[in-house]
């Protein structure tokens, strides 16, 4: 069964978030996640805007997503009020999290899309949709035919994908100290992990 990934707890921005990558040949792929969605009958649509930087030509590809709702657990976050927080900023942060609250029973939905990573001419596009053990749905998308190649699973989201290979990187693990997060060991590092992604994923 498909679940909402929110081991993050993401929060959706209510206006929506602009996407980008850019692309061989001169080309920028771009999506504004509420902008440019919308519903083809009973199906939901998102669409990539192609534009040809040398040039003033423009590219649509539209692909079909499944809307992932915004879970209670989400919605129904309580806020965090540390000992000591003065009364100020105790009202402060209950007022933040009602209005929060409010927009996400406005929205209902997670956008499309939760982050868009490009490859040459090909477009990895990561929804809100999750599969314990496999991971996330991606889209892979070639925009040099304008097709949809496949939809794959990846255990991780990456921040870049360059010539077959993801990367991530993972930042130290923090303790809570205060109202601050603070490094466990000054000592550690970022470590970037490197995934090697198979062929098959770009329809070779």
């Amino acid at each position: 069964s498909w679940e909402a990934d929110i081991a993050n707890e993401a929060i959706p921005i209510k206006y929506g978030e602009l996407f980008y990558g850019l692309l061989s040949n001169r080309k920028l792929v771009y999506i504004q996640t509420v902008d440019h969605r919308f519903e083809d009958g009973n199906q939901w649509l998102y669409e990539l805007q192609i534009a040809e930087l040398q040039f003033d030509g423009r590219q649509m590809i539209q692909v079909h997503y499944t809307p992932v709702a915004i879970p209670d657990s989400v919605i129904e976050k309580e806020v965090v009020l540390y000992p000591g927080i003065s009364d100020r900023l105790r009202e402060n942060r209950i007022n933040a999290n009602t209005n929060r609250r409010e927009q996400l029973v406005e929205l209902g939905f997670y956008p499309p899309l939760q982050k868009l990573v490009t490859d040459g001419n090909y477009v990895f596009a990561f929804t809100y949709l999750y599969k314990p053990g496999q991971g996330y749905l991606t889209d892979v998308i070639n925009t040099e035919t304008g097709t949809l190649i496949g939809k794959v699973y990846f255990p991780v989201i990456p921040q870049i994908i360059k010539n077959g290979y993801a990367y991530r990187t993972v930042l130290p693990r923090t303790l809570k100290a205060g109202i601050e997060d603070r490094p466990a060991n000054q000592g550690e590092y970022p470590v970037v992990e490197k995934y090697k992604i198979d062929p098959v994923v770009y329809g070779k």
